[in-house]
């Protein structure tokens, strides 16, 4: 069984006990059992506040307030509904239904379940199908949040289907196994933003997905968003340490979606073709986009650099008559490197008009920029070239000679 439904099911591991009668069975040791187990799934000190057998509106293990000391688990209630003809037998317990409800989790408890290799097929108890309502996993400042899943379990305890949404069911996803016990993914979204910076907002997304012990791979992964388009595939492994990597291709891609904070117009705007490869590997989850490394050729087509007039660099009493400096050019084109929260720009060409440019740029973590520019400028009075410094931040970029 995939390491992914073993920790579903030690999530509702609730009930695994259900193998007597509930009525002969004191509460309070199957509650300490219960922490024991899901301890063990999580890797840390787990609490139940409450457990107990409720008949009413029908038969079923309760259990209430489970969390970890660390503060980092939460699941308000959880309940495993037995059929009672098979409480009465000897035989095999089944149960109809485990419910999890309200709960959130960080990243590594999440690896923790990833990687938990305790077994459920015990022929005593028949686990049909799991429920997940509202539930949220947190992994460093992302939040995957409202997420709902339905998971049927055959009689070996292997999962048929699994059917799950998440951010107000504006992502889904459909879960079928394959014969070699991996996971086969189909994800779907529409009007979905994506929960961590940039906040790209997709009109339509798209994949296929494997996940294998250890290993996701995403592949024909398709988007649209703001009127361009991005396909590629992904790798994900969580053990020994996470890794991520990846290639995408961006086409007639907004510039501006890509650089915006969400505090008004980037400076730079324009369409992008750019085919990224990217990698990111760290120990915890919360800290794979602080890893990032990224490398492209690109080109930048209609582009707006805000903030900075290109074409009046040379003369100081037009710069002093330009109240909001603004350039536009055809094309940029160059290639990019992005590693330890750096940009580095190298072979840079722009050209728009009687104006065209090269040079190289840095760009840091705290947005200051350091450069130079050689623009060419054609004139009646022939060809001037004007060699600049770069210096300042994207908001406020400086053009010195």
């Amino acid at each position: 069984m995939p390491a992914i439904t073993k920790g579903l099911l030690a999530i509702g591991g609730l009930l695994m006990v259900l193998t007597a009668g509930p009525a002969l069975l004191p509460m309070e040791p199957l509650r300490v059992a219960l922490e024991r187990q899901l301890g063990a799934a999580f890797g840390r000190t787990v609490s139940v506040h409450r457990f107990y057998f409720a008949l009413l509106p029908y038969p079923q293990f309760m259990a209430e307030g489970i969390v970890d000391h660390q503060g980092t688990l939460h699941i308000a209630q959880a309940q495993a509904v037995p059929e009672l003809q098979s409480l009465l037998s000897n035989g095999q317990t089944i149960v109809r239904e485990l419910r999890v409800r309200d709960g959130y989790m960080d990243g590594g408890l999440l690896r923790a379940l990833l990687e938990y290799p305790a077994r459920f097929d015990d022929a005593s108890v028949l686990v049909r199908y799991i429920r997940v309502e509202d539930c949220t996993v947190h992994v460093g400042d992302v939040s995957l949040t409202d997420i709902d899943a339905g998971i049927h379990l055959g009689a070996d305890g292997r999962p048929l289907r699994i059917n799950a949404s998440m951010d107000a069911k504006r992502l889904h996803l459909e879960v079928l196994p394959t014969a070699s016990g991996a996971l086969q993914l189909a994800v779907q979204g529409s009007r979905w933003t994506a929960p961590f910076e940039p906040r790209l907002h997709f009109e339509q997304i798209e994949a296929t997905a494997l996940l294998e012990t250890n290993h996701l791979k995403i592949w024909n992964l398709q988007a649209t968003l703001d009127g361009g388009g991005a396909y590629g595939f992904l790798s994900a492994r969580w053990h020994p340490v996470w890794a991520i990597t990846g290639e995408l291709s961006l086409h007639n891609v907004a510039i501006a979606a890509l650089l915006s904070r969400g505090d008004g117009e980037p400076g730079l705007d324009g369409r992008l073709q750019a085919t990224p490869r990217f990698v990111m590997r760290a120990r915890h989850a919360d800290r794979l986009l602080d890893s990032l490394e990224l490398a492209s050729d690109f080109t930048l087509r209609d582009a707006i650099v805000r903030n900075v007039d290109l074409a009046a660099a040379g003369d100081a009493a037009r710069r002093r008559n330009t109240a909001s400096p603004v350039t536009h050019l055809d094309e940029v084109s160059g290639h990019l490197v992005f590693k330890r929260g750096r940009y580095e720009l190298h072979g840079l060409q722009a050209h728009s008009g009687t104006l065209s440019a090269n040079g190289r740029l840095s760009i840091a973590a705290d947005r200051s920029l350091a450069g130079r520019v050689d623009i060419q400028l054609r004139g009646t009075t022939g060809l001037l070239g004007v060699p600049l410094r770069v210096s300042g931040s994207l908001d406020d970029p400086q053009l010195a000679h």
